[in-house]
């Protein structure tokens, strides 16, 4: 029998592939030839072809993209890694695909774009993340996780590229105030759920609905967003 956090999950699920199909029907990837992997790619769903035959050069390129501020390149990564997520979230009964989502979109900022098994990888730093969240016990620390370091890290490429990207979306009017004030301390401050409760005065789960919500939905303005940043 399905759960409702299960169908939950399913609706999630359902409506970020119906957003990505409505966005691969208008996607240009003419200038993606750069990729020896993509040679002969004439749109998304061939991107994700490409990146289930030949994973890492695919990943790896799409990754450098992304961090030179390509929303439609970091839209990909997060729907390729989509389905696994919903796998992890099915046998997690704590935490809801959005959340793994939102943990995700964060981890495509902190992955070391030259790592092996990048899918691999993602995956189990989501997760970490998700289990360091809700205060789970996770062997190993992550040594991209700024909070090990006992202090906010220094300003990065990817938080430069993240607030241009916010930046843009409120801008375009894709955001409002307080919703880009969040998505601010998350993607480009780097803050935890918890932190970014506390900074805000709400509940970290008010922050992941809040987080979840403004991805999904700049998700499906990827193209403008890719104009204007």
């Amino acid at each position: 029998m399905t759960t409702p956090e299960q169908a939950q999950d399913a609706v999630f699920l359902d409506r970020s592939n119906a957003e990505w199909r409505a966005l691969a029907a208008h996607a240009d990837i003419s200038d993606w030839s750069g990729c020896p992997g993509l040679a002969g790619a004439t749109g998304l769903d061939h991107v994700l072809i490409a990146i289930r035959h030949n994973p890492d050069p695919v990943l790896r390129w799409l990754l450098v993209r992304s961090r030179a501020g390509c929303p439609l390149a970091r839209r990909t990564l997060w729907q390729t890694m989509l389905p696994k997520l919903f796998r992890m979230a099915r046998v997690d009964p704590r935490s809801r695909l959005s959340e793994y989502a939102t943990a995700l979109w964060l981890q495509l900022d902190r992955m070391n774009p030259h790592r092996r098994n990048l899918a691999a990888n993602l995956a189990l730093d989501t997760l970490k993340a998700v289990q360091h969240e809700r205060g789970s016990t996770v062997s190993g620390a992550d040594p991209t996780d700024p909070t090990d370091l006992g202090q906010l890290p220094e300003p990065r490429p990817d938080a430069l590229n993240a607030r241009r990207v916010l930046r843009a979306a409120r801008e375009l009017g894709l955001l409002d105030a307080a919703t880009t004030r969040v998505l601010t301390s998350v993607y480009a401050d780097g803050l935890t759920g918890t932190e970014a409760a506390q900074r805000h005065a709400t509940s970290p789960t008010a922050i992941r609905y809040r987080c979840s919500r403004g991805v999904r939905h700049l998700a499906r303005h990827a193209d403008r967003l890719l104009a204007a940043a």
